[in-house]
């Protein structure tokens, strides 16, 4: 009883001190003032009223005024002064404030709002201003009353709001943002485009950031308001898409304002869209059969997209022409080439654009309009004035298209003759069956009535554009599952059921489940009950597990899932992970997939499940390094907060190189620590981010613990929190190393990436059990014995630079020699194969000699304890030279 009496008043005391310090912050407070009559009110005098209001703000001043019936008209006004020499009229919506009598009694409650420049002042002066009207009669007796200061505390002092808008680029770079310009889209559009930029707010009051949209078209932008809020110093990445309902140009601004901000912030909105045209439309109207060196032809495009321009004449023509032709990329007037310059294309015989035909030639231009491109301007430069042309045309390019059933990666299937490749159209022809037999990738695909396309498991179709069906037309999807290991799958079909993962074979079994974020099952996890409803739909982009007692060939049947997918990551304060997949028949580019994850997900970091070693291991995403998501695989990812979603699109996939997924570029710029037992292994990643702050933060990732009791699984210890990436702005603190064992085992320990280490910098590991250091930079793996179950008591890990990088000293005896503090203790160590230090000497701050200690060579305690505190340091080098007051402090 006497324990939960102690920790009931532990609350209670907690919750009073919470209370206290809202209050502080946020509770209006009565501002103590003086008042007093300058003059009397009957004489043309005034009542003044003085106060300060320091680190106040929202100040409400609040009286009555009274009067008896008399025709001596009298008039009080309100007014403000900040020396009591210059009166400034109080005024509020309608006008000045002020009071008048009257030949009846009167009386009126006032309470107004101070003007914003009588805030966070020492000395405020507020006054009724008596005046004498007119008429005659008796005083009407100006009673002023009920006098009533009352403001909030500002925590700024009064410093104004500041809101910063950038916006972030594959560089990492940010800049300004004053416009947002989208591209020129066809209707009807697959999805709508959308910007990111990063919002930042200073001194920002209560209420926050106000966004909003302005302007005649601004039904057609939309901005995802949903969960945002920036508080000071905060930021969130603020996504605005354009949602045409209608052909047209269309803008309006995007407006952020909050109090105290000098002036709003506005950015300009635009965006236009026309109807699509037909794929065999050529948009060079007319017949045209002869050009001179005038010819111009302003040509309307839409951005991103792929064009291809041919033209027709004989080789007699193009001879005695000396032909040239510049394309220029325009957005409405202006130029969108950088320093205006222009593409030029000079015509011969040997141009690698011209196709020799006899005594004809036809020159075959493919062009890709470039984002925000509506208009392609061609021009024409040639010898003579005049020049006869066969046939001209700008359009689309070409399809490709089946002429049989087949392999995709046959030519002869195809007309004309060839393989397509990424910046093809593709058309499969009515009732044609292609296989795609190895890998393959096109740009936009038409499937005529009765097409189908067939992928083998392994194999991969890269569609970056859209995909349009006809009657009877869809895809078979095949995915090998491995018996007995759980599979992390995600489905390619919109309208995928739980039936595809059913027995196949004879005398088989399967099992399904979903990750149910925050939902405790009676297993005391977050997995569902295995699905058993053949009719359960699954959800494009959702991860499941499947477990299959044989090998098993998964056949999903239809459409493939949109250019776009949207999936919104659950959170709840317990459970924040999500499983979720790529719901694509090609992998995954972790670089363009960068822009739209980044501030999302804890680390920007996926799991993904390793099956021979039954862990999930972390692979950071970021635009430095590309690694390829494989089709239809599920991973974990931990959200940040409520109300994120993350958008999968077409134009994120990618074939990787001679058709494999190599993911042995990912997490190059971290440094990898692995613990093995020599069967299984798992790894964990800390490295440096110019953004994060001491402690975990956003940067960090939270541990996410395997199955297998004989794989070791290891974690960072952070403020009392298990992480497998640890992301610090710099490695001036220790860390501890943690990890987990199902059973005794001799354990190794080793790092990997050394390379992300800066000159200068190695890693030491304590082992706190041996009381030893070691330098694994040299010795690269540890080895030791571990008993079943956790131990996080053991590692610790220094990240040090030398003394001579430190400290700006260009001393070349400094170069290899680090010192550093731990738990009371002064650790000395120079790196050199033969030492150059003789002898150290520490004072404190008093300059007070505490040490002067012969060094021994390698790791040297000073023989010592030491109190928390700066320190100073000496060292004598083998020339019998002092290296003096370089600084160390003990924590």
């Amino acid at each position: 009883m006497i324990g939960q009496k102690k920790y009931l008043i532990l609350i209670l005391t907690t919750l009073l001190l919470n209370y206290f310090s809202l209050y502080a912050q946020n509770s209006d407070r009565n501002i103590p003032f003086k008042s007093y009559y300058e003059g009397s009110l009957k004489n043309n005098g005034r009542l003044t009223i003085s106060f300060s209001t320091i680190n106040m703000e929202d100040i409400v001043f609040s009286s009555s005024i009274s009067s008896i019936g008399s025709k001596n008209i009298y008039n009080l006004k309100l007014q403000y002064s900040f020396d009591k020499k210059n009166w400034i009229d109080v005024k509020d919506n309608s006008g000045r404030i002020f009071f008048n009598s009257a030949k009846r009694a009167k009386s009126r409650q006032f309470s107004i709002f101070l003007p914003l420049e009588c805030e966070n002042k020492d000395s405020v002066f507020l006054s009724w201003k008596s005046t004498r009207q007119r008429g005659k009669g008796k005083y009407p007796n100006l009673n002023i009353k009920n006098i009533d200061i009352v403001a909030s505390y500002d925590r700024f002092k009064g410093e104004d709001a500041i809101i910063e808008v950038a916006k972030k680029n594959l560089k990492d770079t940010t800049y300004d943002v004053e416009e947002l310009v989208f591209n020129h889209i066809a209707m009807p559009y697959s999805f709508a485009e959308g910007k990111k930029i990063i919002v930042k707010g200073v001194n920002i009051r209560e209420e926050g950031i106000d966004i909003s949209l302005k302007g005649k078209d601004d039904r057609y932008f939309k901005i995802n308001l949903s969960n945002i809020k920036i508080d000071s110093c905060g930021e969130e990445v603020l996504e605005v898409s354009y949602n045409p309902l209608k052909t047209g140009s269309h803008n309006c601004n995007l407006i952020l304002s909050t109090k105290k901000l000098k002036k709003p912030i506005v950015i300009n909105l635009y965006g236009s869209c026309d109807n699509m045209i037909d794929i065999n439309e050529n948009l060079i109207v007319g017949n045209v059969d002869k050009l001179n060196d005038f010819t111009k032809f302003r040509l309307p495009v839409f951005s991103q997209t792929k064009y291809q321009f041919k033209i027709s004449l004989t080789k007699e023509e193009l001879l005695k022409n000396n032909l040239s032709i510049t394309y220029k990329w325009f957005r409405d007037d202006v130029s969108l080439d950088e320093d205006m310059k222009y593409e030029t294309n000079s015509l011969n015989i040997n141009s690698k654009d011209i196709t020799i035909n006899g005594e004809d030639i036809e020159y075959i231009k493919d062009v890709f309009a470039p984002q925000k491109a509506n208009y392609l301007q061609i021009e024409f430069d040639s010898k003579n004035p005049n020049f006869e042309i066969k046939d001209i045309s700008f359009g689309y390019p070409s399809p490709k298209k089946t002429i049989r059933s087949g392999n995709w990666s046959n030519p002869n299937i195809w007309s004309p003759k060839g393989v397509p490749n990424i910046e093809d159209i593709v058309m499969i022809s009515e009732k044609n069956k292609i296989v795609i037999d190895n890998s393959a990738s096109c740009s936009m695909l038409i499937l005529s009535d009765s097409a189908n396309i067939i992928i083998p498991s392994g194999n991969m179709l890269q569609i970056s554009g859209n995909i349009v069906y006809s009657h009877g037309s869809f895809f078979v999807v095949h995915k090998d599952i491995k018996a007995k290991k759980w599979n992390y799958l995600s489905s390619p079909i919109n309208d995928a059921k739980a039936l595809v993962y059913s027995m196949r074979k004879q005398e088989n079994e399967t099992w399904l489940m979903k990750y149910n974020t925050g939902k405790i099952s009676n297993l005391n996890d977050y997995w569902s009950e295995y699905i058993v409803d053949p009719n359960y739909k699954l959800i494009p982009a959702k991860g499941y597990a499947v477990y299959s007692n044989n090998n098993l060939d998964v056949i999903y049947e239809g459409i493939l899932s949109d250019s776009r997918v949207n999936y919104s990551l659950e959170f709840t304060p317990k459970d924040k992970w999500n499983l979720i997949g790529n719901p694509f028949t090609a992998p995954l580019s972790s670089k363009k997939l960068f822009e739209d994850i980044d501030n999302k997900i804890y680390g920007n970091a996926i799991f993904i499940w390793d099956k021979e070693n039954e862990v999930y291991n972390p692979m950071i995403i970021d635009y430095k390094t590309e690694f390829a998501i494989s089709p239809q695989e599920a991973f974990f990812v931990e959200s940040i907060k409520e109300g994120l979603e993350i958008s999968f699109q077409r134009k994120h996939q990618f074939i990787p190189e001679n058709n494999v997924v190599d993911n042995s570029f990912a997490n190059t710029n971290y440094i990898k620590f692995t613990i093995s037992n020599k069967e299984k292994s798992q790894y964990i990643l800390m490295g440096k981010n110019k953004n994060s702050k001491q402690g975990f933060d956003n940067y960090d990732a939270h541990k996410l613990f395997g199955s297998s009791e004989k794989t070791p699984d290891a974690y960072f210890i952070v403020d009392n929190e298990e992480l497998s990436i640890n992301s610090v702005k710099d490695f001036s603190q220790k860390t501890s190393l943690g990890y987990f064992i199902g059973e005794d085992a001799i354990l190794t320990l080793y790092i990997d990436n050394l390379s992300s280490l800066d000159e200068q910098e190695i890693i030491l590991i304590r082992d706190k059990y041996q009381d030893v250091y070691y330098n694994i930079c040299e010795k690269n793996s540890i080895n030791f014995l571990s008993k079943k179950g956790e131990t996080e008591d053991r590692f610790d890990i220094f990240i040090l630079n030398s003394l001579e990088r430190s400290f700006s000293n260009e001393n070349s005896y400094l170069y290899s020699t680090y010192i550093w503090s731990e738990d009371g203790d002064i650790m000395f160590f120079d790196n050199k194969e033969k030492t150059t230090i003789k002898k150290i000497r520490l004072w404190n701050q008093n300059g007070i000699e505490m040490i002067n200690q012969e060094y021994e060579g390698g790791m040297q305690k000073l023989n010592m304890k030491f109190s928390r505190g700066s320190y100073t340091v000496d060292i004598l080098t083998t020339d019998n030279t002092w290296i003096e007051d370089i600084p160390c402090y003990v924590k």
